[in-house]
């Protein structure tokens, strides 16, 4: 689902969680601001939380398809 978001998003949101850079960190590597960063860690949560609904959501419409 990573992979879905916009690439600055999908950038920013690799490097906070899994190399587990800070903000200030992360803003330095790219050379933007904070305020940069949190608005697309909270972008690409929004977008991955809808993702993930309607994948969990697809699978259990096809659970229920196999089961009697």
């Amino acid at each position: 689902a990573v992979n879905l978001l916009p690439e600055k998003s999908s950038k920013v949101f690799k490097l906070s969680f899994f190399e587990g850079r800070s903000v200030p960190e992360i803003a330095e590597t790219l050379n933007v601001s904070e305020k940069t960063i949190e608005y697309h860690l909270t972008r690409s949560f929004r977008k991955l939380r809808v993702y993930l609904k309607n994948y969990i959501l697809s699978i259990l419409a096809f659970l229920q398809l196999l089961l009697p």
